[in-house]
């Protein structure tokens, strides 16, 4: 019988009617052999063994993610509290540092000082009241613009001062006279009928200088008549006026002295001695003397604020002459306008610590500066060779 057969007959349950059931014990549950435990451990290692290197070659394959950036809850970690950022304040416009000193040909635009009665000499007194002390009819007189460097540098003091000069002629004879404020040029005469003081007008018996003082005011000048007799009754009558006559608020008071101001009265003695090239220099008044002659008050204008400028020598080979005008930068401009005038070349020059500078050379033998420092103005004339920086530098020293 082969197979077939055989599994038929197994599926006929007309021939098969036996059931099959295993014996007790058969299969009952037997303890683990020591090779069991061991093929356990085996399959134990070979399994975590597999997993750690599928971990491994998995974390290989894939990149490094970034680092998480840790769960914070607000309750958990303290919140930091910026700082307030500073309100900007206003702008505020920075002071402008000052601008550095330039030499320049520009001008100031500075005025002269106020003059008394407004330059008006009617205000002071008119022409009639003049035709009256006269006993003749006179008319005003207006001096020439050029009457030489003389009477020029006597013109730059009084208008520095804010003085005033008059002049009445006639037929006859003539007034004239310089009316300034007493502070400016203080005095103690009382002189109605005095002589010129020295040159040919000394010589002459006419005339009578006055030169007095009233109601805040200084009257000074000389009147000329035929006779000294006339002359003298005149001048008693004009003193007799001037004394009597308040001019209150026609004068006004004298401008105060701008910051930085050298001192008004800035004579020879003054800048005397002069440090230079280690050597002291004394300066003297640059006297221009005149055979016409002068009057007392004149010279006292030339000594007490060295009208005509201070002269001085700068080694052995040079010569200088300086005029200082304290608060007088406005006859900086005066200066230029003269040289625009009279046609003359000039230019700026590099001297530091000046606002402005320019400079002349008059046929190669003498050089002129027109300087201004602060409020101030400055003429210095040298001549010859010398170190024309270095003997300013000093000047304005003394100056300051």
């Amino acid at each position: 019988m082969n197979v077939e057969e055989g599994m038929e007959l197994l599926r006929d349950p007309k021939v098969w009617n036996v059931s099959l059931a295993p014996r007790p014990g058969v299969f009952a549950k037997s303890r683990p052999t020591a090779w069991q435990f061991a093929a356990v451990g085996f399959a134990t290692v070979a399994a975590v063994a597999i997993v750690t290197t599928s971990a491994v070659l998995l974390s290989s394959l894939q990149a490094t993610p970034p680092p998480a950036a840790p769960i914070t809850s607000p309750s958990s970690v303290p919140t930091r509290t910026p700082e307030p950022s500073e309100t900007p304040k206003p702008s505020e416009t920075p002071e402008a540092p000052e601008p550095p000193l330039v030499p320049s040909t520009e001008r100031t635009g500075l005025n002269a000082p106020a003059v008394i009665f407004g330059g008006d000499c009617s205000e002071f007194i008119s022409t009639g009241e003049m035709g009256d002390i006269a006993n003749i009819p006179v008319e005003p007189y207006a001096e020439p613009d050029d009457m030489g460097t003389i009477r020029d540098s006597e013109l730059r003091v009084y208008a520095q001062l804010g003085a005033m000069v008059c002049e009445w002629h006639s037929d006859e004879g003539s007034i004239s006279l310089t009316v300034l404020r007493e502070e400016a040029a203080p005095s103690t005469k009382h002189d109605t009928c005095a002589s010129y003081s020295g040159g040919e007008a000394a010589m002459m018996e006419n005339p009578c200088v006055v030169d007095v003082v009233a109601n805040g005011l200084r009257m000074a000048g000389v009147v000329t008549w035929p006779t000294r007799t006339e002359s003298k009754a005149i001048a008693k009558r004009l003193i007799a006026h001037f004394e009597s006559t308040n001019a209150g608020d026609a004068v006004g008071p004298a401008p105060a002295a701008s910051p930085g101001a050298w001192p008004q009265q800035t004579n020879c003695e003054s800048l005397s001695p002069l440090p230079l090239d280690g050597k002291d220099v004394e300066l003297s008044v640059n006297i221009m003397g005149s055979d016409a002659g002068s009057l007392p008050f004149e010279d006292e204008i030339r000594d007490v604020f060295a009208a005509p400028g201070c002269n001085g020598e700068a080694g052995a080979d040079a010569s200088f002459t300086v005029i200082a005008v304290g608060d007088g930068a406005w006859q900086f401009d005066t200066a230029l306008d003269t040289l625009d005038a009279d046609n003359t070349d000039y230019s700026a020059t590099d001297l530091t610590g000046l606002n402005n500078a320019v400079k002349v050379t008059t046929n190669g033998l003498s050089t002129t500066y027109y300087l201004v420092s602060g409020p101030n103005y400055l003429s210095i004339a040298i001549y010859g060779e010398t170190d024309d920086a270095a003997l300013i530098d000093a000047i304005v020293a003394k100056l300051g």
